[in-house]
């Protein structure tokens, strides 16, 4: 029998909201730092899911409260690792950029991932899992072996 994973739809939408409130809030108060911290909080999700500062909220906070039930859906996490590792990349291109003095370029970054991840919450469209399977069928991302 086939290897059945799934996703749980509003996690994703929590973090996307989460994203941007955060991008949106580091701009209006000029915390730079904040950049940082979201970088970093990106990268742990990327490499270590399990580990994400993101998911501990969604899970012992936002459920808990009953904010909102979990919807499930078949899916694979993959493409949404890539997504956070672009993203966590980008942030992290832009906090170099914002402590380098160069602020029009590093908002302009952090502005893009908050734009990509408002695409993906309200237009249902990840860019970066459409990268991640463009870059997979091209042979460049080898398929993941299943544990």
């Amino acid at each position: 029998m086939a290897d059945v994973r799934t996703l749980d739809r509003n996690a994703l939408k929590f973090n996307e909201i989460t994203i941007i409130t955060l991008i949106a809030l580091a701009f209006v108060f000029e915390l730079v730092w904040l950049v940082l911290i979201l970088t970093g909080i990106l990268a742990v999700a990327a490499a270590r899911p399990q580990w994400s500062p993101l998911r501990a909220t969604y899970q012992r906070i936002i459920l808990s409260l009953g904010v909102v039930r979990p919807r499930v859906v078949p899916g694979d996490f993959a493409p949404r690792r890539f997504t956070q590792g672009l993203a966590a990349a980008v942030l992290g291109l832009s906090a170099v950029a914002l402590f380098g003095g160069l602020t029009v370029v590093g908002w302009g970054l952090a502005w893009l991932v908050a734009l990509l991840a408002g695409i993906s919450l309200f237009g249902n469209f990840c860019a970066g899992c459409f990268l991640f399977y463009q870059l997979r069928r091209a042979g460049i991302l080898g398929r993941q072996q299943t544990a």
